[in-house]
């Protein structure tokens, strides 16, 4: 049996990895949109737009400053081995 792929194989791998691609992207853009800080207002005429936009701020720190773990693959640290018994 030979291993070479038909036409109609190769088509359908393509198409499956551009929707893949461009579900990832798109997904992508929206983790980087809610990235963004929040829009600061010009002036501040009561106590509610305040407390919108600090309420804004505080959500962006916390996303900003949690912590990522997993993401530094450069940085591992050897795992030590249990003590035997």
């Amino acid at each position: 049996m030979q291993a070479i792929m038909l036409p109609s194989q190769i088509c359908l791998l393509f198409i499956v990895t551009a929707s893949w691609f461009c579900l990832n992207t798109a997904s992508q853009l929206e983790n980087m949109e809610m990235l963004a800080p929040p829009e600061r207002p010009s002036s501040i005429t009561n106590i509610d737009e305040l407390r919108r936009y600090i309420k804004e701020l505080n959500m962006y720190y916390l996303i900003l400053a949690r912590p990522r773990y997993g993401r530094s693959v450069s940085n591992k640290k050897p795992v030590r081995s249990q003590p035997q018994s």
